[in-house]
C-alpha cells in the first residue's frame, strides 16, 4: 500500500506551466511510452527513462519515485467497403488536403503507475492514498505539454504565397469586351486549357510547356516578354469565396518568377467583367499540378528501382519526419554510413552522461542518434500485418527531435518548421561539429576538407596572385551549353542532360573578373581567375548547383529540371589537381595594399591622395566623402574618384570617417542587420555581410545571394579568422589528403520545385552480411527498401569515397 510508503518530499517537484516534462521517449535512447516496459518520467527532474536506462538515472541523480506511463495499441477496426481514403491535394503533413500522420494516439490506451525504485515496487494508478504532492506532480506531468512537442513542429506546410507588390497600381488597358465564363481559348494558338488571362490588357495565352510535354506553348511567356505586363490569372481557378474561406485563384507574376497573392484581384477581374462571386473552378491550379507532376513523377521515378523489399538491421533504421525534417534525415543516414563518424559518436554505455543538463549538448545527442540508427534495435516493422501496402512498409523509426532541437536552437532556419536545404544543414553541422566546445575536440569532419587554391591573374600586367581556403563541399555548376543541347530524346522528358565531368571542367574553368583593381597597375582592368584543389579529400562532397536565383528581381529561387549522367566514377587529378603553386615564369603581384585594406588599415595621409581630394573638396565634395572615394578607387584620379563619389552618394557610410572600415568590427546598427533578417538570413551571415560590405545593406544583400553555395563556410573561415588571437598557437590544418579517383556511395535527392518545398530521400550503398556484398538502399524517412536501379541521374548531392589502390 502506498500509504506506507515514506517519500523523500525534497525529491518531488510539481511542474508548472514553464516547466519542461520530457514524455515523448527515453532521454537516453528512443524508447517510449508503447515500448516494454513504458516509459519512467522521474517527479524531480521531469526527463523520461526506459526500462534499460532508469537505474542509470538512479545512479546518476537519485531519482528514485516515476510514473510510468504504458500505451498499448488498441486492435485495428476493418474499413467498411464503401471507406476510401481522401487522397492528398496539397504537398503537406498535417493540414488540410495534405498527407496524415500515422501515429494517431486515439489508437492507443493508456496504463499508468507508480515507480518506487528504493523499495522495488511498482503501485497501479489512480490511487487516492498517495500524498498530495505526488498527486499533483502526476496531475501536472499528464497535463502538460511536453517538452518535446513543444519543439516538435508538426506541420509540414506548403509554401507561403506572398501578396505582391506589382499589384498595387497596376495599371489596366481599356478593352472593346468583357471576358466570357467560358469557352476561352489562346490568342495564339488552338489550347483550351492552361489559359492565363493578362490583367493588364486581357490577352489570353497559354502557359508553360511541362518537361513531360504537357502543359502549353509558351505563349503566355512570349506575351510577358513582348509587354513586360507583370500579372496573369490562370482561367478555371478562380473559387468564390466562402463562410470561411476567402475567394482563390493562381496569379502569377512574371517580374518576381512565383506565384503570388493579388489583394485586389476581385477589383482587377471586375475590370475585365469577370465576377469571382459567379465563377467556376474548372481547372486544376498550379499546386495541384506540381503534386501532380514532381511528386507523381519524380517519386515514381525515385522509386523505379525500388523492388518494395523492405530491410531491416544494423545501420538500416528509418527516420521519422516530423514535418519538414525529410532535409536533416537524408543528412544524418549518409553521415552515419562513414566509419569515421560512427567510431566518434557511438558509445552505448554513454560515457558523457553525468547529469541530465548533458542531455543538451550536442554530442550527447549525436551519440543518441549514433547508436539508434546503428544498432538496428529500432529496425522493425510499424504494422504487425504482412500485407505489402505502403502503410505496412514503414518501419517503426526513431523521430530526431530532440537532435533537431539541440543542433538549431542558435539558428534562425534550423530551428523552425520550414524546408531547408540539406546541403545549408550539411555545412552548418559542420560548423557546429567544429566550433561546439562538446564536439570540437573530435570531430570527424575532417575526412571532408580540403584546400582549395584560386590562382588570380592580372590582364593587364599578367602578374598573378595565389589565394588558399578550406572548403569541405565541392560545390559544381551546370554548364548552360549542355543544359539546352544535350536532350534526352529516348524517354520523352524535356529535360536536359549533363556529364558530371563536364560540371566539374565547369568549375575548374578560367573565368572573367570585370572592374578587378589591380595592385600592379593601380587602376582598373580586368582578370582571370581559375580554381583548383591542393588536396583531395577521403570523402567528397559533390553538390550539383540545381537550384538558381531567377526573375527579374533574380532573388527568386528555382530548381533546374536536369539529368546527371555519369556519376559512378571520378577521376579528378588531370581536371582539379593544383600545380603546386606559383610556377618559375611567374611575377606575384604586390599584394600589400590589398592585405592592408582587407584587414581595414588605411592610409589617412598618402602623399598622392591630398591633390586629388583637394580637388574633389574644390568641386562641394565633403572631406571624409573624397578621401573615402579616393581610397575606394586605388587613388587612380579625380574623374574616377568624382564617378565613384556620385554612384554611391547614396550609401549610409559615405560621409563617416574612414577609420570606420574596420573589415572584423561586427558593431553595426541593429536596424541594418534586421533588415537582413528579416530576409531569412540569421544573424551571424548578415554581421558577415555587412563586414564586407562596408556596412550597405544593398551590397550586402547582392553579396548573400551571390554567396549563397558557400555562405557557411566563409561564416566559419571569418571566425576562425577573427576568433585567432588570445595568444592561443595556432594548430597546423590537417586534411585526409590522396589521389582523386572516387566512387559513389551515396548521394541525397531532392523532390520539388525549390529548396523552400518538397521532400528529399538518401540513396546509400550499405554492406549485405547475407550476399557479402554493398547493395543501394533507398531511405525515404521510415521507408527503407532495397534499391536494384538507383535514379543515380536525380542527385543533388553526391557523396564519394576514395577508391582503394
Amino acid at each position: 500500500m502506498t500509504e506506507e510508503v515514506k517519500f523523500d518530499f525534497n525529491r518531488i517537484q510539481i511542474p508548472n506551466q514553464s516547466t519542461l516534462v520530457h514524455k515523448e521517449e527515453c532521454a537516453l535512447c528512443f524508447d517510449d511510452a508503447r515500448s516494454e516496459g513504458g516509459l519512467n518520467i522521474d517527479l524531480n527532474s521531469f526527463y523520461g527513462f526506459c526500462q534499460e536506462h532508469i537505474q542509470r538515472n538512479y545512479q546518476q541523480n537519485k531519482g528514485n519515485v516515476y510514473l510510468n506511463i504504458k500505451k498499448i495499441k488498441k486492435p485495428e477496426q476493418p474499413k467498411q467497403q464503401d471507406e476510401q481514403e481522401e487522397k492528398p491535394s496539397v504537398l503537406a503533413l498535417n493540414v488540410e488536403g495534405g498527407f496524415k500522420d500515422e501515429d494517431d494516439q486515439s489508437n492507443y490506451d493508456e496504463l499508468l503507475s507508480l515507480v518506487c525504485l528504493d523499495i522495488n515496487k511498482v503501485f497501479p494508478l489512480p490511487d487516492d492514498n498517495l500524498p498530495y504532492k505526488i498527486q499533483e506532480s502526476i496531475k501536472g506531468i499528464l497535463q502538460s505539454q511536453s517538452a518535446e512537442r513543444k519543439q516538435d513542429l508538426k506541420s509540414w506546410e506548403a509554401e507561403t504565397i506572398q501578396a505582391t507588390p506589382y499589384a498595387h497600381d497596376l495599371i489596366q488597358l481599356p478593352i472593346t469586351a468583357n471576358i466570357p465564363s467560358s469557352g476561352w481559348k489562346c490568342s495564339q494558338c488552338e489550347k483550351t486549357d492552361n489559359l492565363w488571362l493578362c490583367l493588364t490588357c486581357g490577352e489570353i495565352s497559354c502557359g508553360r510547356k511541362f518537361f513531360d510535354g504537357t502543359g502549353g506553348n509558351n505563349h503566355g511567356v512570349h506575351h510577358y516578354e513582348s509587354t513586360k505586363h507583370p500579372l496573369v490569372v490562370k482561367l478555371g481557378t478562380i473559387v468564390p469565396a466562402t463562410s470561411t474561406e476567402p475567394h482563390k485563384a493562381d496569379v502569377y507574376c512574371y517580374p518576381q518568377d512565383d506565384l503570388v497573392m493579388d489583394p485586389f484581384l476581385e477589383k482587377h477581374l471586375l475590370h475585365f467583367g469577370i465576377v469571382i462571386s459567379e465563377s467556376k473552378k474548372t481547372e486544376r491550379t498550379m499546386g495541384e499540378l506540381e503534386l501532380d507532376l514532381n511528386v507523381n513523377y519524380d517519386f515514381n521515378r525515385i522509386q523505379e528501382g525500388e523492388d518494395d523489399k523492405v530491410v531491416y538491421g544494423k545501420g538500416l533504421t528509418g527516420l521519422s519526419n516530423m514535418g519538414n525534417t525529410c532535409y536533416l534525415a537524408s543528412v544524418m543516414q549518409v553521415l552515419l554510413t562513414i566509419p569515421e563518424f560512427v567510431q566518434s559518436y557511438r558509445d552505448e554505455s554513454f560515457q558523457i552522461y553525468k547529469s541530465n543538463q548533458d542531455v543538451e549538448s550536442l554530442r550527447f545527442q549525436l551519440i543518441k542518434l549514433t547508436n539508434a540508427l546503428t544498432s538496428g534495435k529500432y529496425s522493425k516493422s510499424a504494422s504487425s500485418s504482412s500485407s505489402n501496402d505502403q502503410k505496412n512498409l514503414m518501419q517503426i523509426g526513431i523521430p530526431p527531435r530532440n537532435f533537431k532541437h539541440v543542433i538549431g536552437k542558435d539558428h534562425y532556419e534550423f530551428s523552425s518548421n520550414r524546408q531547408q536545404d540539406s546541403l545549408e544543414f550539411l555545412q552548418y553541422l559542420i560548423q557546429k561539429l567544429e566550433s561546439d566546445p562538446s564536439t570540437k575536440s573530435s570531430s570527424p569532419s575532417v575526412v571532408f576538407k580540403f584546400k582549395v587554391e584560386e590562382r588570380i591573374e592580372c590582364g593587364t600586367s599578367h602578374k598573378v596572385q595565389y589565394k588558399y581556403r578550406d572548403d569541405n563541399v565541392l560545390s559544381v555548376p551546370i554548364p548552360s551549353d549542355s543544359n539546352q543541347d544535350q536532350i534526352s530524346k529516348n524517354d520523352g522528358l524535356n529535360r536536359p542532360k549533363v556529364n558530371m565531368l563536364n560540371c566539374i571542367k565547369a568549375f575548374a574553368a578560367q573565368e572573367v573578373i570585370d572592374h578587378y583593381k589591380s595592385s600592379a597597375t593601380h587602376g582598373i582592368t580586368h582578370a582571370l581567375k581559375s580554381t583548383k584543389l591542393v588536396t583531395f579529400p577521403e570523402y567528397l562532397c559533390i553538390q550539383v548547383r540545381k537550384f538558381v536565383l531567377a526573375g527579374d528581381n533574380g532573388y527568386t529561387p528555382k530548381k533546374l529540371d536536369v539529368f546527371v549522367e555519369n556519376v559512378l566514377e571520378l577521376d579528378l587529378e588531370s581536371i582539379l589537381k593544383s600545380n603546386g603553386g606559383k610556377l618559375p615564369h611567374e611575377v606575384l603581384l604586390d599584394d600589400d595594399d590589398q592585405e592592408k585594406k582587407e584587414q581595414g588599415v588605411v592610409e589617412n595621409e598618402r602623399n598622392d591622395s591630398s591633390e586629388i581630394v583637394n580637388q574633389l573638396m574644390e568641386m562641394g565634395i565633403s572631406e571624409w566623402r573624397a578621401k573615402r572615394a579616393c581610397w575606394k578607387t586605388n587613388y587612380v584620379n579625380v574623374d574616377v574618384a568624382l564617378n565613384w563619389a556620385f554612384d554611391h552618394a547614396d550609401d549610409p557610410d559615405i560621409d563617416a570617417p574612414l577609420s570606420s572600415i574596420v573589415k572584423n568590427n561586427s558593431s553595426f546598427d541593429d536596424s541594418l542587420i534586421n533588415d537582413l533578417m528579416n530576409m531569412g538570413f540569421d544573424r551571424p551571415k548578415s554581421i558577415l555581410a555587412l563586414k564586407n560590405n562596408d556596412g550597405s545593406v544593398e551590397r550586402a544583400i547582392d553579396w548573400l545571394f551571390n554567396n549563397i553555395d558557400n555562405i557557411d563556410q566563409l561564416l566559419l573561415n571569418d571566425n576562425k579568422q577573427s576568433g585567432g588571437g588570445g595568444g592561443e598557437e595556432k594548430k597546423e590544418e590537417f586534411y585526409t589528403d590522396g589521389h582523386g579517383k572516387y566512387e559513389l556511395f551515396a548521394m541525397i535527392s531532392h523532390l520539388g520545385a525549390n529548396t523552400n518545398c518538397g521532400h528529399y530521400v538518401a540513396h546509400i550503398k550499405k554492406y549485405n552480411e547475407e550476399s557479402n556484398e554493398r547493395e543501394w538502399i533507398l531511405f525515404n524517412d521510415r521507408k527503407v527498401t532495397h534499391c536494384q536501379d538507383p535514379p543515380f541521374d536525380m542527385g543533388y548531392l553526391y557523396f564519394y569515397r576514395r577508391k582503394l589502390e
